[in-house]
């Protein structure tokens, strides 16, 4: 068990000082096992940290553990050795996660991000998407994904047979059972990503369109800040949409590609969105698996509602249809 020692008295510092140097030498003497602790895990001794520093508050409320301070302790955290860290891994602290086990991917479905934008459109922004075909986005009130439900499901998606495999069942996956999930359909009209670049040079500019592609903060300002509900706008969160949750790519930029199906906003509610964003999403498992990828594109957000639902299924087929059949 670690003793917190007071610090020492140096006529040449002042009280706060010398009491902010003891709480450091103890942080760090925690950190780097002197003395050893053993199982004790640090989120522990943090709390006693804080705890220290509110009794010193007490006697001098100037007295606190400053940023530089906070910022000496994270160093000497980060500079542990592996074996050392994982003793830290205890109770629910957010230090505490650091070492735990987790999916070692990123993803950039964020349908939160798409319910806190649509949150805040007028009457006309909202009339104006359901002209497009996007009018069931509207309705989406979600949180974040479970990255952990996420691994699971991606580990049990056959991407060649277009199957998901739980608890022995093969649940077939498919653009239209996509399109009813995410509420998007196919009009008819192929999606295209590419043609004359004339036709979208506009809109290239007026996004700020780079060679990676037109940035997120771009559309999120556009079409939270605009009050207008003209094509720009239009075209501007069809594909914020893509992006947060329908066809999120692998970073931070959307192609400007997209333009060329967006551009006449007339015809971008006859695209083949469903069938277009369920194989983006086939081929981004399957790029994240066979080439070992740290990222995964596509709708992530469409697997964890289609097995939440089919969770339900199972479960009102054992409750009901099994009992009835005596089996």
């Amino acid at each position: 068990m670690v003793i917190w020692k007071n610090p020492i008295i140096d006529p040449a510092k002042s009280m706060t000082e010398q009491r902010e140097e003891g709480i450091r030498e103890n942080c760090i003497k925690v950190l780097t096992g002197e003395p050893e602790l053993d199982e004790v895990s640090f989120c522990r001794e943090e709390k006693k940290a804080e705890a220290e520093n509110s009794k010193l508050k007490e006697k001098d409320e100037n007295t606190c553990i400053t940023k530089e301070v906070r910022k000496e302790i994270g160093m000497a955290f980060k500079n542990l050795l592996t074996d050392k860290r994982r003793k830290y891994t205890v109770g629910k602290h957010r230090v505490g996660r650091l070492n735990a086990e987790r999916p070692k991917f990123v993803f950039r479905c964020v349908p939160e991000r798409l319910a806190s934008v649509v949150g805040k459109l007028r009457a006309e922004q909202k009339a104006a998407v359901c002209s497009i075909g996007f009018g069931q986005l509207l309705e989406m009130k979600c949180g974040h994904l479970k990255r952990k439900l996420c691994d699971w499901l991606l580990q049990r998606v056959n991407t060649a047979r277009s199957v998901l495999c739980v608890n022995g069942w093969e649940l077939e996956q498919s653009a239209q059972n996509f399109g009813q999930i995410m509420g998007i359909s196919d009009g008819g009209m192929h999606v295209e990503l590419d043609g004359d670049k004339n036709q979208v040079s506009g809109y290239v500019k007026r996004f700020e369109a780079t060679s990676r592609g037109i940035n997120i903060k771009k559309l999120v300002e556009i079409v939270s800040i605009s009050s207008r509900d003209d094509d720009e706008f239009k075209v501007a969160f069809s594909l914020f949409a893509l992006y947060a949750a329908l066809c999120p790519p692998g970073g931070v930029h959307i192609s400007s590609e997209f333009l060329f199906s967006l551009t006449d906003v007339e015809t971008i509610k006859s695209g083949n969105w469903a069938s277009f964003c369920f194989g983006r999403l086939m081929d981004g498992i399957t790029r994240y698996k066979e080439e070992k990828l740290s990222y995964v594109g596509g709708c992530l957000l469409y697997l964890q509602v289609y097995m939440l639902s089919a969770q339900f299924f199972f479960y009102l087929f054992d409750r009901y249809f099994l009992q009835k059949l005596d089996v």
